[in-house]
C-alpha cells in the first residue's frame, strides 16, 4: 500500500519560505529535520542543497506555473487585510469565483501561487444569508444539497 504524506516545496530560500508560511499563513511546524520541515497541515518545505540530485530539477526562474497551494479561512476579509499588510505580491484581490467562493491569490517568496479562500461552510452560509435557498446554493456551488444543509447547521 502507498500512502500520501505531503506536498513538498523545494527552495533555495529555505528560511524565507518557512517564515512566510509560519507568519503570513499562520502554519504550525509539526516536524523540523534541519532543512526539511513539515507543517501540521501536511505541507513540507525542503532546503534545496546543490549537492542533491533533486536540486538540478528545480526551475531556475522559480515557482511552478502549474502549482497552487490552497488554504481556507472562516473570515476571509480579516485574513485578506492582514495578508495585504505583509506586502506580499498579489495575483488578484478578493474575488468571487463562479461557484460562489470568495478567494484571494498571492505569491510566496519562491513565486508559487497561494490561494486563500473561504471555507466551504463559510461561503455556503454567506450565500444562504444573501437569500439563496439550499437548492440554489447546491446548483451554484456543485455541492450536494445534503452537504449544504450540514454546512448551514454547523
Amino acid at each position: 500500500m502507498i500512502s500520501y504524506t505531503s506536498a513538498v516545496l523545494l527552495t533555495r530560500q529555505y528560511e524565507r519560505m518557512v517564515e512566510f508560511y509560519r507568519n503570513v499563513l499562520e502554519q504550525e511546524i509539526k516536524y523540523d529535520f534541519d532543512g526539511c520541515i513539515q507543517f501540521e497541515c501536511g505541507l513540507s518545505i525542503w532546503r534545496a542543497r546543490e549537492d542533491h540530485p533533486v536540486s538540478k530539477a528545480l526551475n531556475s526562474r522559480g515557482g511552478n506555473a502549474a502549482l497552487e497551494v490552497c488554504f481556507e479561512t472562516e473570515d476571509l476579509n480579516a485574513q485578506a487585510a492582514r495578508i495585504a499588510e505583509t506586502g506580499v505580491t498579489l495575483a488578484h484581490g478578493v474575488i468571487e469565483e463562479s461557484w460562489g467562493q470568495r478567494t484571494l491569490r498571492f505569491f510566496d517568496p519562491d513565486g508559487n501561487l497561494v490561494e486563500l479562500g473561504e471555507s466551504m461552510p463559510a461561503f455556503c452560509k454567506r450565500l444562504h444569508q444573501s437569500g439563496m435557498s439550499v437548492k440554489e446554493i447546491g446548483k451554484k456551488t456543485g455541492i450536494q444539497q445534503e452537504t449544504v444543509k450540514h454546512f448551514l447547521e454547523s
